[in-house]
């Protein structure tokens, strides 16, 4: 569909070069089918850094369900939603080495728990990001401010509607998968925005030149040092 938007209407043959990785795309695929429960679809969505799409997978049999997973189904992302907490934590001053205490805490009535049903005391950021430590996301919120992490999800490219309640800082708001890999590209970016895309030219048969994709040069979303501390 996306030719369209990218060429006028035309009755002559024409090459398309996408983006895909057809090796990629045949392991992704076989990925999902393997661990999608059964009943269950899944998706999937590789990008390199420059939003080039390597493969991407919206459910088991296109066949039977024509519905992309990966680029319209809503899904609440649990933890994976961290990293906006986290920029907004870093963004606000906090280093990866400051140190936050891992305790019972309860927020406007939320009490939040670890997996692991235990408080470890003081850690470092950069600990509590790597245990996921629910808690602390919990006490980041509520210093930064829950807007705060909102509006840092939102400059990264997510557009579905992200609530400012306390547990958002644990993903409870449903978000798109594609636009979760393109906020994490775009962390990897050195924090300039990326734009995914999978269609890199359209050639005629006679090798005329339709459509070339060009790079853009990025929004800077965080300053490069809040992207290399993240």
């Amino acid at each position: 569909p996306q030719l369209d938007t990218l060429i006028d209407q035309t009755t002559d043959p024409i090459d398309v070069w996408t983006t895909l990785d057809p090796g990629m795309q045949v392991v992704a695929d076989k990925a999902i089918r393997a661990h999608a429960p059964d009943g269950a679809q899944g998706g999937l969505v590789s990008m390199d850094r420059d939003g080039a799409v390597r493969a991407m997978v919206g459910g088991k049999d296109y066949v039977s369900s024509i519905y992309n997973r990966a680029t319209q189904a809503e899904r609440q992302p649990g933890s994976s939603f961290k990293p906006f907490v986290y920029l907004a934590a870093l963004e606000s001053g906090m280093k990866p080495t400051d140190t936050i205490v891992d305790e019972p805490v309860t927020i406007n009535g939320w009490s939040p728990r670890n997996a692991e049903r235990e408080n470890l005391g003081p850690v470092t950021l950069r600990e509590a990001f790597s245990r996921s430590i629910n808690t602390v996301s919990a006490k980041i919120g509520a210093q930064v401010g829950f807007s705060t992490i909102a509006d840092m999800a939102r400059r990264f490219g997510i557009t579905t509607p992200i609530s400012t309640y306390p547990s958002m800082v644990l993903g409870s708001s449903d978000v798109r998968l594609i636009e979760m890999t393109r906020a994490f590209a775009s962390v990897a970016n050195n924090g300039v925005a990326v734009t995914p895309y999978g269609i890199r030219r359209v050639v005629t048969a006679d090798g005329r030149m339709l459509y070339q994709h060009d790079a853009d040069e990025g929004r800077v979303l965080v300053a490069p040092w809040v992207a290399a501390e993240m």
